[in-house]
């Protein structure tokens, strides 16, 4: 080979050199700007991951309060059903039960149940805020991940 080849062949590869170079390293403004949006990106992610194990724990916690719940419907209903039974006896001592039942047990049991409710309500409430943080967090991601 000629110089004459030599040398605008050395350009050619010179020039694709550099080309490679300023792809490799992009402006650093710009290479900072694309960091910082990774990492806002891998902190939103870390954020969405806890919003889902405290959703998960409501809900385990909310299972429980209905499971119980559930259970002192059953035991008013007993309770109902051993009124029931007293009603069709007769005596002193049927009354004195029947009394005992409806003033003391009915009762505690309702004050219960509506403590239940309340909490049940609450952590339903608290259950709905959570999701809705949930996917406020997910359409921040995938705005983020849009470039936007």
């Amino acid at each position: 080979m000629s110089r004459r080849h030599i040398l605008p062949l050395l350009f050619c590869v010179m020039a694709a050199v550099s080309a490679v170079a300023q792809t490799a390293n992009p402006d650093p403004i710009t290479a900072l700007q694309s960091e910082i949006r990774q990492l806002r990106l891998e902190l939103i992610q870390q954020r969405m991951e806890f919003q889902q194990w405290k959703i998960a724990q409501l809900e385990a916690v909310l299972k429980a309060a209905k499971e119980e719940r559930e259970a002192m419907e059953a035991e008013e209903r007993a309770i109902h059903q051993s009124l029931t039974e007293v009603t069709t006896s007769e005596g002193d001592e049927s009354a004195r039960f029947r009394t005992e039942l409806t003033e003391t047990s009915l009762r505690k049991l309702q004050i219960r149940q509506t403590a239940s409710q309340q909490r049940e309500s609450d952590l339903q409430q608290k259950l709905a805020q959570e999701q809705t943080i949930l996917q406020e967090l997910s359409e921040r991601a995938r705005r983020l991940s849009a470039g936007r």
